[in-house]
C-alpha cells in the first residue's frame, strides 16, 4: 500500500492521494480524491515511518505538505466535501458531504494524531499534532450525520 502512496503522491496532484489509477487500456492517474482517500494516507505516512520505509524526516515533510493543502481545501462547517480535483482543489460537482467520508476523515485523523503522539521524541511532532487536532476540532459531525448536503 505504501508503494501506491510513494509513487503517486506528489507536487502535481498538490500531495494529495488521487482516487484511483486504472492500468487498461492504457496507464491513466484518476485526478481526483476524497476525504477517506486523504485520511488513509495521513495514517499511511505514519505507518510507514513506524515499518522504517521512511524517516522521520520524510514522515514530517510528507505530512506537512499534505496538510497545506488540506487546510486551503474549501470546507462546509469544517467538512471536506466528498470529491476534489488533485490538480485544482476545486469541489467536484455535485457538490456534496458524505457522512461516512466525513466520519472516516475524523477517524483516521484522530488514529494519526494518536499513533504520532507515541512515536515522537523531545516534542518533534507538536505543530503536525497541533494542526490535525484543529482538522478534528473544526469539523462538524454533527452536520454530516445529516448523510448529504447538496448545492453548497
Amino acid at each position: 500500500m505504501w508503494k501506491f502512496y510513494e509513487q503517486n503522491v506528489t507536487t502535481f496532484d498538490n500531495c494529495l492521494v488521487p482516487d484511483n489509477i486504472q492500468f487498461f487500456p492504457e496507464k491513466r492517474v484518476c485526478h481526483r480524491t476524497s476525504p477517506t482517500n486523504i485520511g488513509l494516507y495521513f495514517v499511511s505516512i505514519v505507518c510507514a515511518n513506524v515499518f522504517s520505509f521512511i524517516t522521520k524526516y520524510d514522515l514530517k515533510t510528507k505530512l506537512r505538505a499534505s496538510l497545506d493543502t488540506v487546510e486551503k481545501l474549501k470546507k462546509d462547517k469544517g467538512n471536506l466535501y466528498n470529491w476534489y480535483d488533485t490538480i485544482t482543489l476545486e469541489v467536484l460537482s455535485p457538490k456534496f458531504i458524505s457522512s461516512v467520508d466525513s466520519g472516516n476523515f475524523v477517524a483516521c485523523l484522530i488514529c494519526a494524531k494518536q499513533m504520532l503522539k507515541k512515536i515522537q521524541e523531545d516534542g518533534e511532532f507538536d505543530k503536525e499534532i497541533s494542526r490535525l487536532e484543529k482538522l478534528i476540532s473544526d469539523t462538524d459531525l454533527i452536520l454530516s450525520r445529516l448523510s448529504f448536503t447538496y448545492g453548497h
